[in-house]
């Protein structure tokens, strides 16, 4: 199975300085990021850093993505699972493999199963998850951009 989804973000939340550009609003860079996806006829993911964002986003975006350090936000998790909308949440390298199990059962106890987990160039994990038949997402870039 094949499908491709466009990443993109209205806000760069983990920026080093505060002096940084973070990017727009959410309502704003949620309508931006959904006129690209129909107009590119793909599916569009990004970011959601809080249980208002995710309602926000649920509005527009396709699939809504958890950041790794938010990976287990109950809260967070809640909000995303409630918009009815497909979930990617990056796998934080805080948890072993198997706590995402916990991280699934959340979801769909809030009424979501549409998960997916991702983790950039973790080759072990992906095996535990295809063990446990969990769909998982293989992200090479940043393996790539380390061997450049």
């Amino acid at each position: 199975m094949s499908i491709s989804f466009s990443k993109l973000l209205y806000d760069k939340a983990n920026r080093t300085s505060v002096r940084s550009f973070r990017g727009i609003s959410v309502r704003e860079g949620c309508e931006i990021l959904s006129a690209i996806g129909r107009d590119l006829k793909i599916p569009v993911t990004t970011d959601v850093h809080s249980p208002a964002e995710a309602e926000i986003a649920g509005e527009k975006i396709d699939m809504l993505q958890i950041p790794a350090f938010l990976c287990r936000q109950t809260d967070l998790l809640r909000a995303a699972a409630e918009t009815g909308r497909a979930i990617n949440v990056k796998k934080g390298q805080f948890l072993a493999p198997w706590d995402v199990r916990n991280i699934a059962e959340k979801l769909i106890a809030f009424g979501n199963s549409q998960i997916l987990f991702h983790r950039a160039w973790h080759h072990v994990w992906l095996q535990q998850s295809r063990r446990r038949h969990a769909l998982a997402l293989l992200d090479a870039r940043s393996r790539i951009s380390r061997d450049l």
